[in-house]
């Protein structure tokens, strides 16, 4: 098991927070700081006052302006915000038992509809970023899957993926090229950081970067050239399949 690093020592942990928005946003990032200290060790991680951008990351002599946003499985119009409301109450009623529970209310949608809600928050941040102060090393949107999105199933293990079966494997290849055609086409950051949350029993989260041009500074995951190319000559028919998607979650404390 790996050696988990001691967040506590960043601000956003050792300090109070001001809100329940930055609680709830240093909780989010949690998992994919844990991730991130494979790659890089930061000095320090804080809120930046005020935002835009949330927060800094701080690895040794340069400084990263990083925004954090959500992307939900599609555009919620009415009645999305009460399917939020009914998963955190479940989620909160999962029992620390190591079974598995499953969430099934998202509804209905398509891969499309998932990139039509990637796209709409990508630009919404990117609008935003002309509030940013300068002086920035890097400029980073962090891109949290929440539960239900079917983007979580590409960002996970490169092995993972090439080990499904031909059709599966077409299909991630093909999101994973999309999702980098619109990072390239809205290139207001440096790096567009994909992630979802598992477990801290295991890496903590999936994650998958999509640097602007060849700039992967720390050497996070990326898509693959070959998975790129195999994207760009796959078919879109099943994009516009109608599916449901469901959550199963597993509580087990860390010992």
């Amino acid at each position: 098991m790996k050696v988990r690093p001691n967040l506590s020592n960043y601000s956003i942990y050792r300090e109070t927070p001001k809100n329940e928005t930055q609680n709830r946003e240093r909780a989010d990032i949690f998992h994919l700081l844990w991730r991130l200290d494979d790659f890089v060790k930061f000095e320090d991680v804080r809120f930046h006052v005020p935002d835009p951008p949330d927060f800094i990351f701080k690895p040794q002599g340069g400084e990263i302006g990083v925004e954090l946003t959500d992307v939900d499985p599609k555009i919620f119009t009415g009645g999305g915000n009460r399917v939020r409301g009914e998963f955190k109450s479940w989620q909160a009623d999962v029992p620390d038992n190591g079974v598995p529970h499953v969430f099934d209310k998202w509804g209905q949608f398509t891969v499309r509809d998932s990139l039509d809600a990637f796209r709409h928050r990508f630009v919404e941040k990117q609008q935003k970023i002309a509030r940013w102060p300068s002086g920035f090393s890097e400029k980073w949107l962090l891109m949290h899957l929440t539960d239900g999105s079917p983007f979580k199933w590409i960002v996970c293990d490169q092995e993972n993926i090439s080990e499904a079966n031909e059709s599966t494997w077409s299909q991630f290849a093909r999101i994973q090229y999309l999702l980098n055609e619109i990072c390239l086409q809205l290139a207001a950051f440096d790096k567009v950081l994909v992630y979802h949350k598992t477990s801290l029993e295991t890496n903590g989260c999936n994650m998958l970067s999509f640097p602007r041009g060849s700039l992967n500074t720390f050497g996070l995951p990326e898509p693959s050239s070959e998975m790129l190319m195999k994207g760009a000559n796959a078919t879109d028919e099943f994009l516009d399949r109608k599916w449901w998607s469901e959550t199963v979650q597993t509580v087990r404390r860390i010992k």
